[in-house]
């Protein structure tokens, strides 16, 4: 889902009238996605329930990442080895870009229609 925001150079918290907006054939960056890509972005992204569960993902990560920077305050205690177990949420940069062009579509994996 990140990918498709990202594409569409839109946020991750646009309220579905955006997302039609982006999504809208002549728009500047559909012509960039493959078909398969425009329908699957349309499908994922206009189900207010799936975009619902992704939004509260991308706070709660949003939140460990936070946290895991206040350990590097003066008056920081790592308790339980938070340093450690928060490590997978200090993400690269490089890593939130999206670039669908080198990503064929796959398929084989079916997208369940309801949550």
């Amino acid at each position: 889902m990140r990918n498709y925001f990202k594409a569409l150079n839109i946020s991750s918290a646009a309220k579905r009238e955006e997302i039609a907006h982006a999504l809208r054939p002549n728009s500047d960056v559909t012509h960039s996605l493959s078909e398969k890509h425009l329908s699957d972005a349309q499908e994922i992204l206009m189900h207010d329930k799936r975009r619902q569960v992704y939004t509260n993902n991308v706070n709660f990560f949003q939140t460990l990442h936070e946290a895991k920077h206040c350990l590097a305050t003066p008056f920081a205690v790592d308790t339980h080895q938070w340093d450690y177990r928060l490590e997978e949420f200090d993400c690269s940069e490089h890593e939130s870009h999206a670039n669908l062009s080198d990503v064929e579509p796959n398929s084989d994996v079916e997208i369940p229609k309801q949550l």
